[in-house]
């Protein structure tokens, strides 16, 4: 789909392919529902619908007495990081050493701003990095990031 879409229109394309792989309206609806906030969150990412039978097996199903009828759609979500985003976070990275502890702090917020991005972005520029001391920060926001009680 086009990068320019609407959120709406977004939603209304995903709900008629949700109804299109065997759920009802209403199922179509409480699913987006359920995962509206996560689904459609700042950021890109590319949505799937599994196959049947990666769905059984990954999530086995037991019913009993057996339906009739059972359908099951498992829903896909790769998270894009993009080259703009990463070069934003190396830049709030540089700014961790500024001179100004509130040019600091602002950078700092930057990055946890990331949520659950935070540490991909930080693993992903790491790779790339030749800046030694950059690196360095770098390595010390992953460090922290899975350090217990952090």
């Amino acid at each position: 789909m086009p990068l320019c879409r609407s959120l709406d229109a977004l939603i209304r394309d995903l709900r008629q392919t949700l109804i299109s792989s065997g759920l009802y309206d209403k199922e179509a609806d409480a699913m987006i529902k359920t995962w509206r906030n996560s689904w459609f969150e700042e950021g890109m990412r590319v949505f799937y619908i599994l196959p049947r039978g990666i769905t059984d097996a990954t999530l086995p199903l037991q019913i009993d007495p057996r339906p009739a009828e059972l359908v099951r759609v498992l829903v896909g979500r790769t998270e894009v990081i993009t080259p703009e985003m990463e070069k934003a976070v190396k830049k709030q990275v540089s700014r961790l050493n500024d001179a100004s502890p509130k040019i600091r702090e602002q950078a700092g917020l930057a990055i946890q701003k990331l949520g659950r991005f935070y540490e991909p972005i930080l693993r992903r520029i790491v790779e790339d990095e030749t800046d030694a001391a950059v690196r360095a920060r770098i390595l010390r926001l992953l460090e922290a990031s899975s350090s217990p009680g952090e």
